[in-house]
C-alpha cells in the first residue's frame, strides 16, 4: 500500500512590514528669514540665553543638520562659541544651524541642582527650533566640553530617539539607565586630565561601546590621534580619542592640564558627525 498523503502544513501568514521611523524635515522648513544671534526664553522664573547661528549657504527649503552645544563649569555659552571650542564654527557652524545654551540653575549642567532646570530649558528650546528654522530631523546632535559633555551624555541617554549621534569632550556618563533610542558617540579625554579624570572618560567609553554593540579592536579613525570600534551595531558607531595636549590651566591648583578642548577636536566631530549613514 502507498503511503496516505501528507496534508500539507498550514502556511503562515506573511508578517506584517515593520515601518520604518520617520524624519521628516521639520515645521519650520519654508520659514523665511529665520532669526539668528543672541536671544532668551524664561525658565523658572529666569532668563535662559542661547545662541542661534546659521551656516553660510542655509537655505530656509533645505532640511540642515542641527547641533546643540553645552559650555563647560564657570564659562558661558558665549564662550564656549567664541573661546574654548577653537575652530567649532568652521567645522561645525559651516554645515548646521548651532544652537548654544547657558545653563541653568548654576555654573555648569550636572549638579543636582542643575540638572532638572536645565533639561527644562532643552525641552522648551529643541521644539522650538524645529519650528523656526528647517531642520534635518535625522541629523541632530549634541556637542559639549566637561560639564557640558556630560549634559549631552544626559540628554543622550533619556533622549535618544531624537539623536544621531554626540561629541563630548572631557566627560563622564553620569545616567545608565537609560531610555530607548541610542546614539553614535565619539568621545575626546586627555590622560592627564586633573579635573575630569581619564578613567571617567574610559568608563564612558565603555558604556558606549557595550550599550551600541560594539568589539573591543579598533582602527585608526580618520582624523589622529582617534580611532573607530569594530564591530559596531549597524549605524551606531564609537570612537575614541585620548591626547595629551597641554590645553587648559586648572584655576584650582594653578597646574597645566589636558582638561580643555583639543586643537583636532572640532574637526574630528565634524568628520564624525558628517560621515554618519542615514539614520532609520
Amino acid at each position: 500500500m502507498e503511503p496516505a498523503p501528507t496534508k500539507p502544513a498550514a502556511m503562515e501568514p506573511p508578517a506584517e512590514p515593520v515601518p520604518l521611523p520617520s524624519f521628516p524635515p521639520s515645521a519650520g522648513c519654508g520659514r523665511a528669514n529665520p532669526a539668528q544671534g543672541a536671544a532668551a526664553l524664561t525658565i523658572r522664573g529666569a532668563q535662559a540665553s542661547y545662541l542661534v547661528t546659521l551656516p553660510p549657504n542655509y537655505d530656509p527649503n533645505t532640511p540642515t543638520p542641527l547641533i546643540f552645544g553645552f559650555h563647560g563649569r564657570g564659562r558661558t555659552h558665549l564662550e564656549f562659541q567664541t573661546v574654548d571650542a577653537s575652530q567649532i564654527q568652521t567645522e561645525l557652524g559651516s554645515r548646521a544651524v548651532m544652537v548654544y545654551l547657558k545653563s541653568q540653575g548654576g555654573n555648569g549642567w550636572n549638579n543636582p541642582a542643575e540638572v532638572a532646570p536645565s533639561v527644562e530649558f532643552f525641552e522648551a528650546l529643541y521644539p522650538q527650533m524645529l519650528a523656526n528654522y528647517c531642520v534635518d530631523t535625522a541629523q541632530i546632535f549634541l556637542v559639549g566640553h566637561s560639564s557640558g559633555a556630560m549634559f549631552s551624555e544626559i540628554l543622550a541617554c533619556r533622549f535618544g530617539e531624537r539623536f544621531r549621534g554626540i561629541g563630548a569632550i572631557a566627560g563622564r556618563q553620569e545616567e545608565t539607565n537609560c531610555a530607548a533610542g541610542r546614539v553614535a558617540a565619539l568621545l575626546i579625554h586627555g590622560t592627564t586630565d586633573t579635573v575630569v579624570p581619564f578613567v571617567d572618560g574610559t568608563t564612558a567609553r565603555e558604556f558606549y561601546l557595550s550599550r551600541n554593540g560594539c568589539e573591543s579592536g579598533s582602527t585608526p579613525g580618520a582624523v589622529s590621534p582617534c580611532v573607530s570600534y569594530q564591530g559596531c551595531d549597524p549605524g551606531l558607531p564609537v570612537q575614541w580619542c585620548q591626547h595629551t595636549e597641554p590645553t587648559y590651566t586648572d584655576a584650582a591648583t594653578g597646574r597645566t592640564t589636558n582638561h580643555g578642548w583639543p586643537s583636532f577636536a572640532s574637526r574630528a566631530i565634524s568628520n564624525f558627525f558628517f560621515s554618519l549613514p542615514p539614520r532609520e
